[in-house]
């Protein structure tokens, strides 16, 4: 039950490689010897061996050398217990991938990335194949220095990195006073290539012309047309509104480097550059006709870390059709949206690619980003009278320090104490997370549970006194009686462990992570 993490990759070295000691004991069955470490080192090659780093701190590794001069052969690959289910380890593979179908290694003759895995290690088989490697033969005692329950026969995955090369059409037309024989000149990839008109043809004709490409190439150029596509997600609304928002995950031509010291700067560790589910769940819920109760006097709203703003313009996009169709004054809307300073520009970028999903007559002054950092004053950025503050997975950073200072902001913008607070729960650890319930419940803030519709596949009326309380007998039975699919194998929810949800399918993990997500709604007294 782990969001994905963002991490860097960084090389290994004389100095730092007893990292990979430990990463390798604490998560692989076998012994490697020093003559493994000192032949890592010396090999001098990040593209090959690496580090994942999460917040600075090492906490997964893959090394892997050239073998035959045309393979890359993975030897480890490692992440440290606590840090799995996050796709840490595809994303170490993916690197490598990434590496053998590039350039450098194509000019080196690399064709193929090729690895041992045990028999029985099923997740990781499923996570190779997830990338596009081939279950190849069996090799018995493979390994020879190995203890039960573990395997010693193991199979070879495999995957072509070779490109393959194709064929393209070139139409030319031949021009007025061209004759049979004569040469035509034209250029492709910057390649300058000459072909005789064939007898018969006459000017006018077109000429079909068959160049050889290869299938990076191609599709190169097809997510060059794409362009800023690649960067963004669609996120349709609920059905009675008809709208999809367009969020993107970074602001394009934004100097990368900069924007990675900002973030380091502020605390930030990336994750408000993407619309996570929680926050999908309740974007669709507050544009749902039956919501308009909660939200249909709300004028002034603040959306709390905000990240993508997919939240408020939801609430935004819901409220100005509501208006609109009832003649109201959409111009008493006003729409705050918050985030560390490093969010910003990310916000105002998604603000402006979505204006055209929101009324016209809606101004800067309705609906607009700053930056808010939790516990800090916030009386010149919030107005004084707000009437709704939104949030979704917010308790992620389980820590009582970040709950207090969210309790804090809270406050502060409820400085009319009439303010309702509605937020999507993405449980995780939630011993932990109660904490933040508990810190507002002593501010006098009490928090109910938004139940789903009686229909609903994931419906769950856990109050948060409850959800994942271990002497709670409704959650007990709750987690022991809800199942979900693993690989296509139904799993009680109370049974699922970090290393099902990597061989998870999509559907199955989102059916998964929406078991988790709750949403609740608060206030200084509840009608």
């Amino acid at each position: 039950m782990k969001k994905e993490i963002v991490i860097d990759f960084g090389g290994i070295t004389n100095d730092n490689v007893e990292q990979l000691r430990i990463i390798n004991s604490t998560s692989l069955p076998i012994f490697y010897p020093d003559g493994f470490y000192k032949d890592v080192v010396t090999a001098k090659n990040e593209d090959l061996n690496k580090y994942a780093y999460h917040n600075g701190f090492v906490i997964g590794s893959i090394c892997c050398r050239i073998q035959d001069e045309s393979k890359i052969y993975i030897m480890t690959l490692g992440v440290l217990p606590s840090y799995r289910g996050r796709n840490v380890g595809t994303k170490l593979v993916q690197s490598v991938v990434d590496y053998a179908i590039g350039e450098e290694a194509r000019t080196k003759g690399i064709k193929e990335i090729v690895l041992h895995v045990q028999i029985n290690n099923v997740d990781a088989i499923k996570l190779y194949e997830r990338l596009g490697f081939e279950k190849g033969e069996m090799v018995e005692n493979y390994y020879k220095r190995i203890d039960p329950p573990h395997s010693p026969h193991c199979h070879i995955l495999r995957k072509k990195t070779a490109r393959k090369e194709k064929m393209k059409t070139i139409e030319m037309q031949v021009p007025e006073g061209a004759e049979e024989g004569d040469s035509l000149s034209f250029s492709y990839k910057g390649k300058a290539t000459e072909i005789a008109i064939p007898a018969g043809s006459k000017p006018g004709d077109i000429l079909q012309i068959q160049v050889q490409v290869d299938q990076q190439d191609d599709e190169e150029s097809s997510d060059s047309d794409n362009g800023e596509l690649s960067n963004m997600k669609k996120v349709e609304l609920h059905s009675s509104l008809g709208v999809t928002l367009d969020l993107y995950s970074s602001v394009p031509g934004h100097d990368k480097e900069a924007k990675d010291e900002e973030e380091k700067k502020d605390g930030s560790d990336g994750t408000y550059a993407m619309p996570w589910p929680a926050g999908e769940h309740l974007a669709e819920r507050i544009t749902s006709p039956c919501f308009e109760k909660y939200t249909d006097d709300s004028k002034i709203v603040v959306e709390l870390g905000a990240g993508t703003g997919l939240c408020g313009l939801a609430f935004a996009a819901a409220a100005t059709a509501r208006l609109a169709k009832r003649k109201g004054d959409v111009k008493k809307l006003c729409i705050l949206f918050t985030d560390m300073p490093s969010a910003i520009d990310l916000l105002e970028y998604n603000l402006k690619m979505n204006q055209d999903r929101l009324c016209s007559q809606l101004e800067e002054h309705n609906i607009c980003a700053k930056a808010l950092v939790w516990g800090n004053d916030s009386r010149d950025i919030i107005p004084s009278n707000v009437d709704l503050i939104l949030g979704s997975d917010l308790l992620y950073n389980v820590s009582l320090e970040t709950f207090k200072a969210l309790s804090a902001t809270i406050e502060s913008i409820d400085i009319c104490k009439k303010a309702k607070v509605i937020l999507s729960v993405r449980w995780r650890k939630p011993q932990e997370e109660r904490n933040f319930f508990e810190i507002m419940a002593s501010a006098g803030y009490e928090f109910k549970l938004m139940r789903e519709s009686t229909d609903s596949p994931y419906a769950c009326d856990l109050e948060w006194r409850e959800f994942g309380n271990p002497t709670c007998k409704r959650s007990n039975h709750f987690f022991t009686n809800s199942f979900v699919q693993v690989d296509g194998e139904s799993k009680a929810l109370k049974d699922v462990s970090e290393d099902d949800l990597d061989i998870m399918s999509d559907q199955e993990f989102d059916s998964f992570e929406k078991r988790f997500i709750q949403v609740y709604i608060g206030s200084k007294s509840i009608n």
